[in-house]
């Protein structure tokens, strides 16, 4: 398996997965997902990355890029996580998206930016479960809200983790 920088040429890829992940209301098309990829590297905000088997077909990914804070009282640039599609046998790849993330931050002095995911109840989980993770990478959850866009039975929840300190493992 191999970790790779996403671009637009990936979106087909990226949308195959995306439908398997979401429900077709909250799915995004193609030329969407093309689009934002394309925006964010011309403006070199684009974080977003693939792990790719040996024949290089994409199995996860992880949609990010520099943007405005979706909240308007805070005018900062924030890392807007958009989506991750991270199947169960891959989870323990988790840890090996969030410190690739966070070099290519700290490699481009943008390590101290806030990060505001959207997550679904499944991203929610996975969040929590390796708030450790979180944590030791020097992020903390600052605050959260429910937001009423997702689709019935399909709750999103907007999050806010501000960057800090790292934590020593000790």
């Amino acid at each position: 398996m191999e970790f790779r920088a996403l671009a637009a040429s990936d979106a087909a890829a990226v949308g195959r997965l995306a439908e398997e992940r979401h429900p077709p209301e909250l799915a995004q098309s193609e030329e969407d997902i093309a689009y934002s990829l394309d925006l964010a590297r011309r403006g070199g905000l684009n974080y977003s990355l693939g792990l790719f088997s040996p024949e290089g077909r994409l199995r996860a990914y992880l949609l990010a890029w520099v943007q405005p804070s979706m909240i308007q009282e805070r005018l900062e640039s924030v890392v807007f996580i958009e989506d991750l599609y991270l199947p169960p046998s891959l989870e323990r790849h988790f840890g090996d998206f969030l410190e690739l993330l966070i070099e290519a931050l700290h490699q481009d002095r943008r390590d101290h930016l806030d990060w505001e995911p959207v997550v679904d109840p499944d991203g929610l989980d996975l969040a929590l479960d390796h708030f450790d993770l979180l944590a030791q990478s020097g992020y903390h959850l600052d605050s959260c809200a429910h937001l009423d866009e997702g689709s019935p039975g399909l709750p999103l929840t907007w999050l806010h983790f501000a960057a800090g300190e790292l934590v020593d493992e000790d």
